[in-house]
Formats: C-alpha cells, sequence, structure tokens
C-alpha cells in the first residue's frame, strides 16, 4: 500500500470516529426515559410545605391569663397571640414610673443653687469693696458648688429612675407573646389559666404564603436547573394541577445511597389558597417556565 493510500484511510477512519461515538437518537430517548421513570418514582417526590414554621413558647413561667386568638385565625407580624397574668409586674411599672416623674428634689436643688449663686455674687462684690473677709468669699465658693453637686446627684438619681422605668416596661412587654411572622395560627396548645414553664408550647404558627417545595432529584440533573428561574410542578390532592415553583436553592451535596441531590422550589400561595403538606413532582421534561406566562408565574387558578 502507498503512503498516500494509507494516508486516506486514515482520514477516513477519523472522520467516522465521531459518528460512532456519538450517542444515538434511540439512546437519548431511552435516558430522557430513564430520567422520566426516576422523576415519576414515589421516593423521589417533595412535598410542599409552610416557609416558615414555629412552635410558640411561653415567654416566661407563670399562668397564662389570655388567649388573644382563635385556632385558624390570620394574624399580623407583631400581633399580640397570648398573655400571661401581668398584675404584679404591671405594678411595678406603674411604681417605676411615678420615681421617674418626681420632681420635687430637683426643684428644690436647684432652687438652693440659685440661691447660693446670688449670695457668692454679693459677697464677691464685698469682697472688691474690702467690706468682707477672703475668707467669706471662700466660703460662699463652696457652698455653691456643693449646690451644683446636689443638683448633679438628683438629676442622676432622676435618669435612674426613667431607666429603672424602661427596664419594667420590658419586663412587663415579655409577658405578652407576639407572632414573629405573619401566619395563621393553626393550633393552640394551652388553656387561658394554666400554669406553664418557660418555653411551654402555646400555639403553633405557620407561614403559606410562599410554600417551599423539597424534592431530591435525580443526580444526572444536577446543573441543569438554574436558581432563580421557575419551572412546573405536578401537584397532588387536594390541589390536583400544575403549580409554578422558583428554585432557590440546591444543595451541594449528592446523597451516595440514592444518588440524588435536594432542590428547594418557592412556591407562591396567594391569599393562601392551598393548605400545606401535599405532594409535587417536577414536570417532566424539567424546562424553565416562559417569562411571560403570568397566569403560570403566579399559580393563578
Amino acid at each position: 500500500m502507498s503512503c498516500a493510500t494509507g494516508l486516506l484511510v486514515i482520514v477516513l477512519g477519523l472522520a467516522v470516529l465521531p459518528a460512532a461515538l456519538a450517542q444515538s437518537p434511540a439512546e437519548a430517548v431511552d435516558e430522557e426515559e430513564a430520567w422520566g421513570e426516576l422523576l415519576r418514582s414515589e421516593r423521589l417526590r417533595g412535598a410542599a410545605m409552610p416557609s416558615r414554621q414555629v412552635k410558640l413558647g411561653a415567654p416566661l413561667s407563670g399562668v397564662l391569663a389570655e388567649i388573644a386568638v382563635d385556632e385558624g385565625e390570620t394574624v399580623e407580624e407583631g400581633q399580640v397571640i397570648a398573655q400571661m397574668d401581668e398584675s404584679v409586674q404591671a405594678l411595678a411599672v406603674e411604681a417605676a414610673a411615678l420615681r421617674a416623674e418626681l420632681t420635687g428634689r430637683l426643684d428644690e436643688a436647684r432652687l438652693l443653687l440659685e440661691e447660693a449663686e446670688e449670695d457668692l455674687e454679693r459677697i464677691a462684690t464685698l469682697r472688691e469693696r474690702d467690706a468682707t473677709s477672703s475668707w467669706e468669699l471662700r466660703r460662699a465658693r463652696l457652698e455653691r458648688d456643693k449646690a451644683r453637686a446636689a443638683v448633679r446627684q438628683v438629676e442622676e438619681q432622676r435618669d435612674l429612675s426613667r431607666a429603672e422605668h424602661r427596664l419594667e416596661s420590658e419586663r412587663l412587654e415579655r409577658h405578652r407573646l407576639r407572632a414573629p411572622f405573619g401566619g395563621i395560627v393553626v393550633r393552640l396548645e394551652a388553656e387561658p389559666g394554666a400554669s406553664l414553664n418557660h418555653g411551654d408550647e402555646v400555639a403553633l404558627l405557620v407561614g403559606l404564603d410562599p410554600l417551599e417545595a423539597e424534592l431530591d432529584l435525580p443526580v444526572t440533573l444536577y446543573g441543569r436547573l438554574s436558581q432563580g428561574r421557575k419551572y412546573r410542578l405536578q401537584a397532588s390532592t387536594p390541589v390536583n394541577d400544575e403549580l409554578v415553583g422558583t428554585l432557590t436553592y440546591t444543595e451541594p451535596l449528592i446523597d451516595v445511597g440514592s444518588a440524588t441531590f435536594r432542590c428547594v422550589l418557592r412556591i407562591e400561595n396567594p391569599e393562601r389558597r392551598w393548605p400545606a403538606g401535599f405532594n409535587v413532582r417536577l414536570a417532566w421534561p424539567p424546562v424553565p417556565v416562559d417569562e411571560g406566562d403570568t397566569a403560570d408565574d403566579d399559580n393563578s387558578p
């Protein structure tokens, strides 16, 4: 075989090699079917859960005086959920307020200072005329300085009383159990009149708008989903509809046993239309939702 003929064979071989290594359409279809089968499997389903959930405990030990909400009631952030008996602490606040507002001693100290300053001015004038001794002048200055110190002392006591009032008011506020975020009080665990220890459960508060869905997806999808993009989700009973979720987090840890990784998607739930706890799975194929598809984006009916 000539050199030219051998070179031609090598070139043709190199040209055929990529086609031989490339995945056939049938193999690509098989791969997609395999992924789809994984996504349809029970173990890879996720659940749409509250985005926030907290058990609210008694803020301190004492008697529960009042439950200010009902089960199922929607509350705003900062709203009072329950209140402990605060009768004793309310008296402490009142007493501290009276001490903080007392001005009699301060008025008296200021009057004594004014009188001492007038005496000093008078004696200083007499001293200039050599009508009194230097000892009298020094004594008048000492009395003036003592009067000034007395005013400062009473002012400091007044400031201390005001600080004590703020402290007692803060202690009074601790008797009120407030919602840390807006949500629904789904369960009440205590009744008025109950003696509670600090931390004993009083209510369960959940945030249903938005919901959050955690999905364990096959490792073959790792890197194919983009954080911040919207994806379609198939929701089970009682929703029985297709929803839209925004990918907020992809966990950079792959579970070795199941060959899956965890993703978190946010599902907008306007007016808390759906409860939490229904199953969802990523719709196949996992193509980002068109940004112009506003109806799906908003999960509207």
